[in-house]
């Protein structure tokens, strides 16, 4: 047997990349879960990727969708999510009236913020999962594989 089939008694394979990926959901839902318990609970795990890069002085959705890597057809439609739900606001660019400006609301600063908590919190569990050394070990082997292999800023 390889490392993509499983047998009766494997409940998961050890292939690093669905590895990964169940680690990536598992922070996923963990930071969801505890949005949700701070009253945020029309978050999805597709705005995490816009919220990253938005700010309140406002930039056009084309720029927005540039950064986040997505179509802008698909950054619109989880644009008006956010703003259905307070989180942001859009208005059209007065110097091109085909663009619009995109906006966090006090609402999505609010949700930042407490991001930035939950993150922290996510972490934390991890690290008493782990250890605290073996935590840091984890974040430097993660940080130099992905400068290593092009995907990290710094």
């Amino acid at each position: 047997m390889n490392q993509y089939q499983r047998s009766g008694s494997e409940s998961r394979t050890t292939h690093l990349g669905q590895l990964l990926h169940d680690l990536a959901c598992d922070f996923q839902h963990r930071t969801l879960e505890k949005c949700r318990q701070r009253g945020h609970g029309k978050i999805r795990g597709a705005h995490s990727a816009l919220l990253g890069h938005m700010n309140t002085t406002g930039m056009c959705l084309t720029e927005l969708a540039h950064k986040v890597g997505i179509s802008q057809q698909a950054t619109g439609k989880l644009i008006k999510d956010l703003e259905r739900n307070g989180y942001a606001s859009s208005h059209v660019d007065a110097r091109d009236k085909r663009s619009r400006i995109i906006r966090l609301s006090e609402r999505g600063v609010a949700l930042i913020r407490d991001i930035e908590e939950i993150l922290e919190e996510v972490r934390g569990e991890y690290s008493a999962a782990l250890g605290d050394e073996a935590m840091r070990s984890f974040e430097r082997q993660v940080q130099s594989t992905a400068r290593i292999i092009g995907h990290s800023s710094s």
